[in-house]
Parts: structure tokens; C-alpha cells; sequence
């Protein structure tokens, strides 16, 4: 499965869960060929960041490494990203809930400045 996300605020790492707001965040598989919208009423929890976790979209939505934990990856997309309507209907990025990672990427966008 091929599957990631996109967020135009940085990641940090303060020892307390801190969300970070923004309206320009998404989720994505490229295996299931799907963009999930982050919800309008969901901006304020667009991504969540600890020094012990990796990327967190949401609530669990997408979180890697959660709490330090390398086998603790998740993908419950359906409260803040996506069209569900309810907590109890969900779809996952891949597979399973709750998956191993073989490897991951990071990547920064850049937007160039053009003369003119």
C-alpha cells in the first residue's frame, strides 16, 4: 500500500501533545486512487506533534511511531479527514487499522519565487 499525507505546517517536538491548525492538510492513497479532505470543523487538530512520535494526522487518522512505539502505525481515517459522518464509520489507508511500516519518506515542498 501507498499512502501518505500533506500539511503546510512543520512538525515539532515538545514533550506535551501540541495540535497544530491550518486548513490546507490532506490524506491520500495512491493504492485506493483517494484524497481524504481534512473536515472544515477539524482545522484546529489538522496534525498532532511529540517528541516521541512520529507524523500524526488527526486523532490517529494517520500516526506513525505513535507515543514511541515503532509497531504502533495507524490509519482510522473519518472524524477529522474524509466524508464520514460518524466516529464508527471509518476506512484505513491500507489494509488494517494498525500496521507495520517497511519504510517511509519525507518530503518538503517548496514553492520557487519566479521574476515577473
Amino acid at each position: 500500500y501507498l499512502f501518505g499525507g500533506y500539511v503546510d505546517k512543520s512538525w515539532e517536538s515538545p514533550d506535551q501533545w501540541s495540535y497544530k491548525s491550518t486548513s490546507n492538510s490532506f490524506l491520500f492513497s495512491v493504492t485506493k486512487g483517494t484524497v481524504y479532505k481534512l473536515k472544515s470543523d477539524y482545522n484546529s487538530k489538522s496534525i498532532l506533534c511529540r517528541r516521541d512520535s512520529g507524523p500524526c494526522f488527526g486523532m490517529k487518522e494517520l500516526a506513525l511511531t505513535y507515543e514511541g512505539r515503532p509497531t504502533s502505525n495507524y490509519s482510522h481515517v473519518g472524524m477529522e479527514y474524509g466524508q464520514s459522518t460518524d466516529f464508527y464509520t471509518f476506512t484505513s489507508l491500507c489494509k488494517k487499522t494498525l500496521f507495520n511500516v517497511k519504510d517511509y519518506e519525507v518530503y518538503m515542498v517548496t514553492q520557487e519565487k519566479t521574476n515577473g
